[in-house]
């Protein structure tokens, strides 16, 4: 592990650094709920942390795009190698190394950084952590799987103060449910959007065109916050947040691209 005044090099070496300079991160899963949060922190906190690599797997290629444009990883896996042309055609020519398929992920956690967060779902997780561990990263670590399947050996390979376990245990969720009678209740609304709180905006009782105008300003937030749209019914639509998974039998699918 890295101490405050260093960070590894190409070769994963320590070297000399300037205190001032940003700590490198990886960011595994980085388009699931712990990825798109640890997102959020580095973005409010660039003098302090950069992205170096991403890993996804690959089923939301837009948004693992917009994060390669937001933060410029040196590169960029994909866990399903079958994603890979739609990742490479939303990331539209963007210069940047793309490694593919399970190998690409583990080959992504032990890149040159100083810290790799490891939110991979699932026993695919794994290879991840112990390729991190081997290759001397520090490693936050929210994939429960790697330590009930692979405890003893990430146990063995871990080196005192290089593994930090964070906890991913299931948290209750609010949910909003909005009845907006006008347009002056939209900016209020869509600040729950903005805080990652899923939405339910029921409009059945609100004018036609007032309706439209909300609609149509709740859509485009959801959009620039990389969220999911969906009709319930006539009247009732459904916001779902970057971090919010929403698993449904037939969405009415509406703003997603």
């Amino acid at each position: 592990m890295s101490n405050a005044g260093t960070r590894p090099d190409a070769h994963g070496d320590p070297a000399v650094r300037s205190e001032r300079e940003p700590r490198s991160v990886v960011v595994l899963g980085s388009t699931g709920s712990i990825g798109t949060q640890a997102l959020d922190v580095i973005a409010r906190n660039r003098d302090r942390f950069r992205v170096t690599a991403l890993a996804a797997g690959g089923g939301r290629p837009q948004v693992l795009a917009k994060q390669v444009a937001e933060f410029g990883p040196e590169v960029v896996a994909v866990a399903d190698p079958a994603a890979v042309p739609a990742v490479r055609e939303a990331l539209g020519g963007r210069p940047v190394k793309i490694l593919a398929g399970p190998d690409g992920v583990a080959e992504a956690a032990a890149w040159p950084c100083d810290v790799v967060l490891n939110g991979v779902t699932g026993a695919l997780g794994l290879a991840s952590t112990l390729a991190a561990l081997r290759a001397g990263r520090m490693l936050a670590l929210a994939n429960k799987e790697s330590l009930i399947i692979g405890g003893p050996l990430v146990k063995r390979l871990a080196r005192p103060g290089q593994l930090v376990p964070l906890a991913s245990g299931p948290r209750s969720q609010r949910v909003v449910i909005a009845r907006p009678r006008s347009f002056d209740e939209v900016q209020d609304i869509a600040e729950h959007l903005k805080n990652r709180r899923p939405l339910i905006l029921n409009l059945e009782d609100t004018d036609k065109e007032t309706a439209q105008r909300i609609l149509n300003f709740l859509s485009g937030t959801i959009y620039a916050l990389n969220g999911e749209m969906y009709r319930i019914a006539n009247g009732v639509v459904f916001f779902a947040p970057q971090n919010v998974e929403t698993v449904v039998d037939r969405p009415d699918f509406l703003s997603r691209d």
